[in-house]
């Protein structure tokens, strides 16, 4: 319903018009995709994790990438398919939110609770019941609809406490760019916790416009690296170099900005 009406307020991705100083972009669609084939899809997936993680001020430029999906709902899927594989099948959900998320983790077999944002004190202290009853938390930060967001301190916090209980830590990015999460190295620290499984989520949908040419960016620990690399081969071969390139281009202008 929403895309058919003059206004589409249900839908958090980009589709506003290019400014005229990206032109250029438009206007290099041909000489791209005649040449797409020059480059390797390594390079491709390489490019667009170095820009992205760049804007985004994460220190991710390690052995192995991410994982490429065409969207962030496609990434929440094969995130649900790896819990439900490994036996994680207790989720809780950051609540409200104003997504496909709990549909996609139920639909894949997860038993889903909720953990209310005023649930979640000024420290980072996360109630016993969570951590107790569930396999695993999924946050969506900033959140949306209502674009909270833990501070620094607290989201360390909550980190801590949910490697110290053993449980499994999923993070959707996906609004990061329509908050203060870029100043400060989220992945970095996360990745200081050994015995914490996690799975970091990212698009580009919600930031750059590109008629729906956008890609889910999946990271995750070891732990979970086999796995999701075998349900993403079940469902695509690979992102296309033509929407990773021209993302790049975009990325890469706003860098230089």
């Amino acid at each position: 319903l929403g895309l058919h009406s003059s206004f589409n307020l249900a839908d958090g991705h980009a589709h506003y018009t290019l400014p005229g100083r990206l032109n250029k972009i438009l206007e290099a669609f041909p000489t791209v995709l005649a040449n797409i084939e020059d480059r390797t899809q390594e390079d491709y997936e390489a490019e667009a994790s170095r820009l992205f993680f760049a804007l985004s001020g994460q220190q991710y430029l390690s052995d192995p990438p991410p994982i490429f999906h065409y969207s962030s709902s496609v990434s929440i899927e094969m995130t649900a398919k790896t819990l439900v594989e490994t036996g994680r099948r207790r989720g809780v959900l950051l609540t409200p939110t104003f997504d496909n998320i709990p549909l996609l983790l139920k639909r894949a077999g997860m038993e889903l609770g909720s953990l209310h944002e005023e649930q979640i004190d000024s420290a980072g202290a996360l109630p016993v019941s969570v951590l107790r009853d569930s396999d695993a938390i999924f946050l969506v930060l900033p959140n949306n609809p209502t674009g909270w967001l833990p501070s620094q301190s607290t989201l360390k916090a909550i980190v801590e406490q949910v490697a110290a209980a053993g449980r499994t830590l999923v993070v959707d990015f996906s609004f990061r760019f329509y908050s203060n999460l870029h100043i400060w190295d989220q992945y970095g620290f996360i990745r200081t916790m050994p015995s914490l499984d996690w799975i970091l989520l990212e698009d580009t949908g919600k930031t750059w416009s590109l008629a729906e040419m956008k890609v889910g960016i999946c990271s995750c620990s070891d732990s979970f690296r086999p796995l999701m690399e075998r349900v993403t081969s079940e469902l695509l071969l690979n992102v296309s170099p033509f929407t990773l390139h021209l993302l790049s281009r975009m990325m890469s202008f706003d860098l230089d900005e």
